[in-house]
């Protein structure tokens, strides 16, 4: 199982992974690319279980932090971890 995860509303929320149904279709696997995010949404190409493909879009509801990408930046001390893996990637606060 993996899944799709997003932190604009300043809380760690899943957005969609592969144990969900769409439509009443069961998800297998998706993906998408950096061109498909915009604002609060983003748009991922579906593969189901029956094999057939598609294209969805999930959109992020509720508060975004209030703090700028640069004062998380230039404050790492308030971080709530030190550090933090995103797919097969470690992030240190560096």
């Amino acid at each position: 199982m993996h899944g799709l995860f997003t932190n604009l509303t300043g809380t760690l929320t899943e957005l969609l992974d592969t144990t969900d149904t769409i439509n009443g279709k069961p998800l297998a696997d998706f993906s998408f690319g950096v061109g498909g995010f915009s604002a609060n949404q983003v748009v991922f190409a579906a593969q189901y279980a029956d094999g057939s493909q598609g294209i969805g879009m999930a959109t992020v509801s509720g508060n975004r932090c209030p703090l700028s990408a640069g004062y998380w930046k230039n404050h790492a001390n308030v971080w709530p971890a030190a550090s933090l893996i995103v797919g097969n990637q470690s992030y240190t606060q560096s």
